[in-house]
């Protein structure tokens, strides 16, 4: 018990709780607009998901570790200071790579080439995301691969159930409303993590605009997504 409790606070896996917002909006949706539902490919799409969460999220730990953005008194990610080792870490990347690929094998025996195929993309478009992430933030794109990721998890749910990729009329649309609220909660962590991101020279639209004047701009986007909502049908 020790060994799972350690590798989620780890992960800081209730951060990927946002996988619930794909899920719930993946399923409702494909059940009002598609009529379909599939519940056991969509946990197996959930747990890829968890799992492929948690490795981008060790990564990116490592690679800030690194490159020195975060130190020992400040850092609020403390995966490399007070939870596990570098060779903890290795260890947990290698855990997470075999269930994914142990995943997708089982996906390719009970539903076929076509499904494992598309569910391997899908792991790419996640991992990719990931790994372009930190660098991103230093040229002030972090908010393109965050917000791109989100709305593949929900993209990735929908077609669990419905086998297709929502691509037209409010489906769609709903890839809207995850990119304003997940783009809200993200410049969020950004007015938090000001002081440590100043210093590490990452663009964000705190250390950009300052701290007050992005809080207002953050309203702004909130009143936008309100907006958005109240006018999709």
């Amino acid at each position: 018990m020790n060994i799972i409790k350690t590798y989620l606070v780890a992960c800081r896996s209730f951060i990927s709780s946002t996988i619930l917002n794909g899920f719930l909006m993946g399923t409702i949706t494909s059940m009002v607009h598609s009529g379909s539902l599939n519940l056991t490919k969509s946990m197996i799409v959930c747990i890829i998901c968890f799992q492929t969460h948690n490795f981008v999220y060790l990564i990116n730990s490592y690679i800030d570790f690194l490159n020195q953005v975060d130190d020992k008194v400040t850092a609020v990610d403390r995966t490399l200071f007070d939870v596990i080792t570098v060779n903890h870490l290795k260890g947990y990347l290698k855990f997470i790579l075999i269930s994914i690929i142990s995943l997708l094998t089982l996906t390719f025996y009970w539903y076929g080439y076509k499904e494992s195929l598309t569910f391997f993309y899908f792991v790419l478009f996640h991992l990719l995301c990931g790994f372009t992430y930190t660098q991103s933030k230093y040229v002030g794109l972090g908010y393109l691969p965050f917000i791109y990721y989100h709305v593949s998890v929900y993209w990735f749910f929908y077609y669990s159930h419905s086998g297709y990729l929502p691509l037209t009329g409010p489906p769609f649309y709903y890839s809207f409303l995850i990119a304003f609220g997940m783009g809200n909660c993200l410049s969020g962590n950004y007015v938090r993590d000001y002081e440590d991101d100043k210093k590490a020279g990452i663009i964000t639209l705190a250390t950009y605009f300052g701290k007050n004047r992005a809080i207002q701009i953050i309203k702004f986007f909130i009143f936008l997504f309100v907006s958005f909502i109240n006018n999709i049908h």
